[in-house]
Parts: structure tokens; C-alpha cells; sequence
């Protein structure tokens, strides 16, 4: 019988960069839920900035959070597949984490710093770079990460 391939534990740099892209999916997924269900905060918003009736901000707010949280699953999504693939040592989803936290910070700031903002780029940034330090750059190409 072929013997099985060893099970390789990776540094903790790799852990903890995995668990940062985990959090981050987590926390964007958990903000948009709790903006799905309250709706209504947005629609006050949206009344006391705009010439707007009640209706008409409930109708644009019940968009915006549908939106939100497709928009939010999908990157939560390419958080976690990425992450797990990464943790499976796989090096081409370090750069696909790096376009996608890009694009995430582009439109997270494009909507004007907020406390949900700066959580995001904090953890964006904390796992770009963990992906990208000598150690897991060494790991990821197969070699062991301590030596050299």
C-alpha cells in the first residue's frame, strides 16, 4: 500500500493569517444581518437627508440591505475558500486574498470612515500582511519556514 502523504501543520503565521480572513468574513457577515434586521435605522437616515417620504427610504433601504448582504456574502465567501486553500498550502490564493481585501478596502473606505470601516482594515490589513511575511512566503513555497 502507498503510505500517506504526512499531515503538515503550518507555522503560526499561517494559522493566525487564516483565522484574521475567517474573522473578517465572520464580522462582515454579522453586520450585514444586523443591518438586514434593522432596516428602518437606514430608512430614518435616508428621510432626514433627503427629500424623501417614508415609503420611498423604506423602499431604498430594503435594497441597499439586500445588497449589502449579497455583496457581503460574496466576500465572506472568497474570504473563507481562500483562506482554507491557503492553510492548505496552496500559494495562488495569496494573491487572490490580496485583489479581493483590496477591492473589499476600496469600497469599505469609498463609504467614508466608520467604526465597521476601520474593524475591516484593520483585519484586511493584519491578513495581507501575514500573507505575505518571509515565513509564510517560505512556507508556502514548501520549505520549512525557520530555516534559511
Amino acid at each position: 500500500m502507498p503510505a500517506e502523504p504526512a499531515v503538515v501543520v503550518p507555522p503560526k503565521v499561517i494559522r493566525t493569517t487564516v483565522a484574521m480572513w475567517y474573522a473578517l468574513a465572520t464580522f462582515l457577515t454579522l453586520h450585514a444581518l444586523f443591518l438586514w434586521l434593522r432596516p428602518e435605522g437606514i430608512a430614518e437616515q435616508l428621510e432626514s437627508r433627503a427629500d424623501v417620504t417614508a415609503r420611498e427610504a423604506a423602499d431604498y433601504a430594503a435594497d441597499l440591505v439586500l445588497e449589502n448582504l449579497l455583496v457581503t456574502l460574496f466576500f465572506g465567501v472568497m474570504y473563507c475558500v481562500f483562506a482554507y486553500l491557503v492553510g492548505r498550502r496552496r500559494r495562488w490564493p495569496r494573491i487572490a486574498l490580496t485583489v479581493v481585501g483590496a477591492v473589499q478596502l476600496f469600497l469599505q473606505l469609498s463609504a467614508g470612515f466608520s467604526p465597521v470601516g476601520i474593524v475591516v482594515l484593520l483585519l484586511v490589513l493584519g491578513g495581507l500582511i501575514g500573507l505575505w511575511l518571509p515565513s509564510a512566503s517560505r512556507w508556502l513555497a514548501g520549505h520549512d519556514p525557520v530555516a534559511a
